[in-house]
């Protein structure tokens, strides 16, 4: 284990931080190593005040930390998304996820030296809209009696989401197209008109290769596109537009130093 104390230097982290911010903070201690075990699985977890990742490829960790869809991450050299490691990371006192998130991002600029900085690019996008004039939801959507900014009503509203399959209670149409952008791999804008929170059943064909460890099926054949099944299961439709969306540009990254 390697202690890591860092002042100054990681104000500029990833060419993000600017005059007059304060340093993001650092793990107390921390390890990075080379996993040549040529396993498949990642593994991520951060209970509180720590981090370990397992096998992990950079842009993992980069896309974890900063809390990234894979679009919005560019520049990355191909050695980032190949090469796998083993971080771990402990900090003087028990924090949360987003101070453990920081610290991994202090970790990726002093270990690795990554430089980076935000731009807004014109990309391909997709707005979410009503696929018939009358804004007739489909069999698979129905209005919610769930009120999820009511304290009474939080513990009801929940996500669950697989390769194959999104489920939710009380949710809006805005977070419908949050959730969506994670799925079809394009920043997606609600642009439906529709107020108030749904509930909704949504199964469709996997959208490119399986996660790790999950088992293929043979129904996947059969199963419609999450583009068709938006359509057909929830009356609405993944319009194809091209709009600005920020992302991160990395400007250098560099092998990790050793422990």
């Amino acid at each position: 284990m390697r202690e890591l104390r860092r002042r100054a230097a990681i104000v500029c982290l990833a060419g993000l931080a600017t005059a007059g911010q304060a340093p993001l903070p650092v793990f107390e201690v921390a390890s990075v190593k080379v996993n040549r075990s040529g396993e498949i699985p990642m593994r991520l977890t951060a209970p509180p005040g720590r981090f370990e990742a397992t096998n992990v490829t950079l842009k993992m960790l980069i896309l974890n930390s900063y809390g990234l869809p894979d679009f919005r991450l560019a520049n990355l050299p191909s050695w980032a998304e190949d090469e796998r490691f083993d971080v771990a990371g402990r900090s003087a006192a028990p924090v949360g996820r987003d101070e453990i998130s920081a610290m991994v991002r202090s970790l990726l600029a002093d270990r690795f030296q990554l430089r980076a900085h935000r731009e807004t690019r014109e990309l391909p996008t997709y707005a979410l809209v009503s696929a018939s004039s009358e804004h007739r939801p489909g069999p698979a959507l129905r209005a919610s009696s769930i009120d999820c900014s009511a304290a009474t009503d939080r513990s009801k509203c929940n996500t669950r989401i697989t390769p194959r399959s999104l489920t939710a209670a009380g949710m809006t149409m805005t977070r419908l197209a949050a959730t969506l952008t994670g799925i079809v791999g394009r920043a997606v804008t609600d642009a439906t008109g529709m107020a108030g929170a749904y509930d909704l059943e949504l199964t469709f064909a996997p959208e490119g290769p399986l996660p790790p460890g999950a088992p293929p099926s043979a129904a996947d054949s059969d199963a419609p596109s999450i583009f068709t099944a938006v359509q057909e299961q929830l009356g609405l439709k993944l319009d194809g537009r091209r709009g600005p969306v920020e992302v991160l540009v990395v400007d250098s990254l560099e092998r990790p130093t050793p422990d």
